[in-house]
């Protein structure tokens, strides 16, 4: 019984110095309509079924989901004009997390003054299920691609069959939109 308890403590640390940062808006030069994010994301530290087919493994601390992604390029700036351009033809919200491209860094990086302040100045990834349009980096979701190769995301999904029914609103008007099965880190990055 004592150990159960120290494993309870151990839990409860974990989950209150572990958080997952918070989506934010950036402001662009180029004025875009935002959609407010919309979702909540709940984070276990025990082991359970998460939703359909995905898969979670507390020993790793990875899951399973599934990345739509509408093209891929190392231009920032022509990627997020697409981004804008999807945004406006299929009404998809875009979620930039507070990033922007920082040119002197050659990066997509929260600003040098954000609150978090180990990853202010820094690429912070979009780890969880959304269905937001963001520019990512392609090597967090797709181990072995190279490290400038940018992504645009129009979603990451628990299961396949919500990655296919983006990919069939996606693609009549994006080619080269195509999914991942990805096994994204979830655990702390703090």
């Amino acid at each position: 019984m004592k150990g159960r308890s120290i494993l309870i403590l151990i839990a409860l640390f974990i989950f209150v110095s572990c958080k997952l940062k918070p989506a934010k808006q950036a402001a662009h030069t180029n004025p875009v309509r935002l959609s407010p994010a919309s979702y909540s994301h709940k984070k276990t530290i025990v082991s359970v079924k998460i939703q359909d087919s995905s898969e979670y493994s507390p020993a790793n601390e990875t899951a399973i989901y599934y990345v739509v992604v509408t093209d891929t390029g190392t231009n920032y700036s022509e990627l997020r004009d697409k981004m804008e351009n999807i945004h406006q033809a299929l009404n998809i919200a875009i979620d930039t997390m507070g990033r922007y491209y920082n040119k002197t860094k050659d990066l997509i990086a929260l600003p040098d003054n954000d609150s978090d302040e180990i990853y202010a100045g820094a690429y912070y990834p979009r780890r969880s299920p959304t269905d937001f349009l963001s520019l990512e980096y392609l090597t967090f979701y797709k181990k072995g691609s190279p490290s400038n190769t940018i992504a645009l995301i129009a979603g990451i999904y628990e299961n396949k069959s919500s990655a296919d029914s983006a990919l069939n609103i996606l693609k009549p008007s994006q080619r080269n939109a195509f999914a991942i099965k990805s096994s994204i880190y979830v655990g702390c990055m703090h």
